[in-house]
């Protein structure tokens, strides 16, 4: 039963990271539309980075706002600073995480991402908890 347990552990171990993988090469592929390949480095850091290496999370989350950024898609703006907001919680930086947070919400109400807001303001009040 052990044996079993462990096995099925380690499959679904390696077929998150194999997934992660192929994520990574959508974002890297420039002929895929450009909210495909913002989702796909998302799901990259949420399921490769997120808990494991905070730090690594913050880093392309940084790539994946400046894309945005570039492209002037603010819905995916605000999910990257949600996201860095999220690493600086992990590593106990409340305050950078507030701002983080504070700032995707300003643009989440810009846009009327009710969803996204609803999201910001359950993040602010984890911090607010947290801290």
């Amino acid at each position: 039963r052990t044996t079993l347990i462990c096995f099925l552990i380690g499959l679904l171990s390696a077929y998150g990271k194999a997934n992660s993988t192929s994520q990574f090469e959508i974002w890297e592929d420039a002929s895929q539309a450009d909210t495909v390949r913002i989702m796909a480095l998302h799901q990259v850091i949420k399921r490769q980075y997120i808990f494991s290496d905070p730090d690594s999370a913050y880093y392309f989350a940084q790539l994946q706002f400046d894309f945005a950024k570039e492209r002037g898609l603010k819905k995916y703006m605000a999910l990257a600073l949600n996201t860095q907001g999220v690493t600086f919680s992990i590593n106990g930086d409340y305050n950078n995480a507030f701002v983080h947070h504070t700032k995707s919400l300003a643009i989440r109400k810009e846009i009327r991402d009710k969803g996204g807001i609803a999201s910001s303001l359950i993040n602010i009040g984890n911090v607010f908890f947290e801290h």
